[in-house]
């Protein structure tokens, strides 16, 4: 097998940012120069991306760094790429499922006047969100996390001109909020983690003196203990670092902005929810997860042990709270956000439960992961095809649309195949993640956290059972008639949406047909 230069690794992001800044200057020319020029460069960073895959296959070769000296004064700060099984999934994730929504988009914004502000960001998001998980350190890492940050505002206000026909909530006597507030709202509780987040990042090279993934990983022996001397640093620590992924992830209680970020265009939520922001925060916990893990079972601080209780008690409240808030949303957008939160609350957990055991780490660690991949699959396909409905049915509220399946046949299976992998169903890849997360759950004999994702699963199925059904099935709403009758039309969206959800329908079946393996492959991997 061909092995290309890990280096590739920098172009990853490059051509994404490289695609944002062109986007304005490909626009003079010619306006398909722009949508399309904006498109390659996605497909680049997608391609870049791919070519890191072989070297799952040849763990000897990884971990593998490229650096270079960003700063001098008042010190040396070298920053760079890290090439690891972990790394390199997280950046395929994000790549290519960002380059399916970027196909599916040709079609949805097809004739907005102002697509080339909306090529420009969503590259600038791509190329921030691979920026943050290709990085070797925590400050480098730290700007591609503000900067994911701020393209969740500038994508979820993008309709900032607050037209009406943009507004979320309601009906009444629910109130209406605006897209510009939903996206200051999103940077702002967001922002709120991030700050103490970044407080513990310094109280940790405070003693460890570096800021380089792999050497805090090298030297934790040396300055955990040390850190252990002083009573109470490292629960304040943990609880500061957490405190960014519990923001950036919509975790309880910092969960409640993710809802109104779907006052963005459909393939915002998309991105957001499947391949970016809300994936970031689980990629940061799965990163910090080897210095706490040794500090508790190997250095012996129990201190640090509050690192993997805390985050897997807020993942199962998460998932559960955010489950039954799912239950009663109207919009369907909405209530695949309180799913989004909700699947994230699994993820948590698991990463959680890898560390409350010795002899459970790659266990739990592995499941967390496997059940992201799988969760970006399902539910960009979930989000995707629901852009679709609402462009058809011209509303976001379920109880507007009904009996959709017979004008929309093949974006109705679609959306099925990936409700069925939400709800765990064998042998679709939710159910091997799903199972996989339960059962590093219930090895740790923590029972009550075991309930409490159990229950969660059943209230899955009744939610997605219920948004599936309002939307597709039952009989047609006084709104549909209503365009019937207008003349507008009724079906299929543009051919690029069709495809890019169908390739998503595609993958996911195949993916759930080699699921067992495929697990196996993530834990011998990762």
């Amino acid at each position: 097998m061909i092995l290309i230069p890990p280096e590739v690794a920098w172009l990853c992001f490059l051509f994404p940012f490289a695609g944002a800044l062109l986007s304005p200057v490909l626009a003079r020319i010619h306006p398909m120069l722009r949508d399309y020029g904006a498109l390659f460069f996605s497909f680049l960073g997608a391609l870049c991306s791919l070519m890191l895959v072989p070297y799952l296959f040849h763990l000897d070769k990884l971990p593998f760094e490229s650096a270079f000296v960003w700063l001098t004064v008042p010190i040396e700060l070298k920053v760079g790429v890290l090439v690891d099984p972990l790394s390199i999934v997280m950046a395929n994730v994000v790549a290519v499922i960002s380059f399916i929504i970027m196909v599916y988009s040709l079609g949805y914004m097809k004739g907005d006047p102002c697509l080339t502000r909306w090529w420009m960001w969503m590259n600038l998001f791509i190329g921030s969100m691979l920026l943050l998980v290709l990085s070797n350190n925590l400050l480098f890492l730290f700007v591609g996390w503000k900067m994911v940050g701020l393209c969740s505002w500038g994508l979820i206000g993008f309709y900032y001109k607050d037209e009406k026909k943009y507004w979320i909530g309601g009906p009444p006597p629910t109130k209406y909020t605006v897209p510009s507030h939903c996206g200051l709202k999103a940077m702002v509780v967001t922002s709120m983690g991030d700050v103490l987040m970044l407080g513990g990042i310094l109280i940790m090279y405070s003693y460890a003196g570096t800021l380089n993934i792999l050497e805090l990983y090298e030297t934790s022996a040396i300055w955990i203990p040390e850190m252990a001397k002083s009573s109470g640093m490292i629960l304040l620590m943990s609880i500061m670092l957490l405190a960014g992924p519990i923001g950036k992830s919509a975790q309880f209680p910092l969960h409640e902005w993710l809802p109104e970020a779907m006052a963005g265009p459909g393939p915002v939520s998309a991105l957001i929810h499947a391949a970016t922001m809300v994936k970031s925060g689980v990629y940061m916990v799965a990163r910090l997860l080897p210095i706490f893990y040794y500090g508790y079972w190997v250095a012996g601080c129990i201190e640090a042990s509050y690192f993997f209780i805390l985050i897997a008690w807020v993942g199962a409240i998460t998932a559960f709270v955010a489950a039954t808030q799912g239950m009663t949303a109207l919009e369907l957008k909405k209530a695949l956000a309180f799913s989004t939160v909700s699947q994230i609350g699994y993820m948590m957990l698991a990463l959680g439960v890898a560390g409350l055991t010795i002899s459970n780490l790659e266990g739990g660690f592995t499941s967390g992961i496997f059940h992201l991949f799988n969760h970006a699959l399902f539910k960009a396909c979930l989000f995707l095809c629901a852009g679709s409905v609402i462009h058809t049915a011209h509303s976001i509220y379920m109880n507007d649309m009904g009996a959709i399946k017979k004008f929309m046949p093949f974006t109705w299976i679609f959306m099925l195949i990936a409700a069925l992998s939400l709800m765990g169903v064998p042998p679709l890849p939710g159910f091997w993640s799903k199972d996989a997360v339960l059962a590093s759950t219930l090895a740790t004999h923590n029972y009550p956290l075991f309930a409490l994702a159990l229950i969660t699963v059943v209230i899955t199925a009744f939610y997605t059972t219920r948004f599936m059904g309002m939307t597709f099935h039952g009989r047609e709403s006084k709104n549909m008639e209503k365009l019937k009758q207008k003349g507008a039309h009724l079906g299929e969206a543009h051919i690029t949406m069709v495809v890019a959800c169908g390739v998503l329908a595609i993958v996911i079946v195949l993916f759930g047909l080699v699921g067992l393996p495929l697990e196996h492959f993530f834990g011998s991997g990762i």
